[in-house]
């Protein structure tokens, strides 16, 4: 059966021409609606980089930069409720220790009491001449972590140990 040609039809002449073109094309411009799924990731990257930009523009003290993008903050098990609870205190710098005791005019000084210095969580954790200190520089030694505060408050083992070897109410 004889089909006449697209010449002189408006629709099949304009199909035509949009073929060709797309065949010259390296990509498909087709708009594609999202999955809800998509729609719901989409929203909570907008929400954490949103997020993420309010909390760069502040100066934050130095405990909280342990986690400086909030992207990448990761939710632990604890072995036990009292551990969480260190751990977190220790993360967050609201702890008893002295330079936080003496913002709150409960320690007089704020210094520790082995050093004379500031008793910071990093002074506490990584830089003070106690039995716990030696044994977490000691362990980052032979495991070949650098022992910085970040990495000590990240590894699950000697979060551990600390609180282990923790006699302090924190």
């Amino acid at each position: 059966m004889w089909i006449p040609s697209h010449i002189g039809i408006p629709g099949n002449e304009m199909a035509d021409r949009l073929a060709n073109e797309g065949v010259t094309k390296p990509y498909t411009e087709i708009e594609i609606n999202l999955e809800i799924s998509e729609i719901y990731n989409v929203i909570d990257e907008f929400c954490k980089n949103r997020w993420q930009n309010e909390w760069s523009k502040h100066e934050h003290e130095q405990f909280l930069m342990i986690e400086p993008n909030v992207k990448s903050v990761t939710q632990y098990r604890y072995a036990s409720r009292r551990m969480a609870v260190t751990v977190n205190r220790l993360r967050f710098g609201q702890c008893g220790l002295n330079f936080y005791l003496h913002k709150m005019n409960i320690h007089a000084t704020g210094l520790c009491d082995i050093c004379k210095k500031p008793e910071t969580v990093t002074h506490y954790i990584t830089e003070c001449a106690s039995e716990m200190t030696r044994y977490v520089t000691d362990n980052c030694r032979t495991r070949n972590i650098q022992c910085t505060i970040e990495n000590v408050l990240n590894d699950r083992e000697l979060l551990r140990s600390i609180c282990s070897l923790n006699k302090r109410q924190l």
